[in-house]
């Protein structure tokens, strides 16, 4: 928000100042003009800063006519597709190099007893135990990690 505040106040300035100067003395449609301008120039930017503000979030399909168990495979699903994207931005790893399994899995309370992740290719050598901290702390489950070679 304080890029679009810096870039609307600078940018009004500068067209404000401008039309001070050159057109202290203009006719109606000048002034007009620059007004047209400067709101432009206020609405812009913001259009912009709402479109980035878009969160993607993953999609799961789930339809009406599904039984509970399908539902649950599927939240199952989704939970460990978020422990992956959390351990993988919060380390900076490939998601594509993480397994997560989760096992007891409790959909109320959107946690697991055991939570497995498999390190594969370059996360490998990513630091387990803060793999561990950070499920652990998030309170998701016990954590355990295991290394896959080969």
């Amino acid at each position: 928000m304080s890029e679009y505040l810096v870039m609307l106040f600078g940018t009004v300035a500068l067209l404000g100042i401008f039309s001070l100067i050159v057109y202290s003395e203009g006719d109606t449609a000048v002034r007009f003009g620059f007004a047209v301008l400067l709101i432009y120039s206020a609405t812009v930017p913001l259009g912009r800063l709402v479109l980035s503000e878009e969160i993607e979030f993953p999609s799961f399909d789930v339809s009406e006519g599904e039984s509970p168990e399908e539902l649950y495979l599927t939240a199952e699903k989704a939970f460990c597709e978020g422990v992956r994207s959390l351990v993988a931005k919060e380390l900076s790893l490939d998601g594509d190099d993480l397994r997560i399994l989760a096992e007891g899995f409790d959909f109320e309370k959107m946690s697991a007893e055991r939570i497995r992740v498999i390190l594969s290719g370059r996360a490998a050598l990513a630091d387990y135990k803060k793999i561990e901290e950070l499920i652990e702390d998030s309170g998701l489950g016990e954590c355990e990690v295991e290394i896959e070679i080969g």
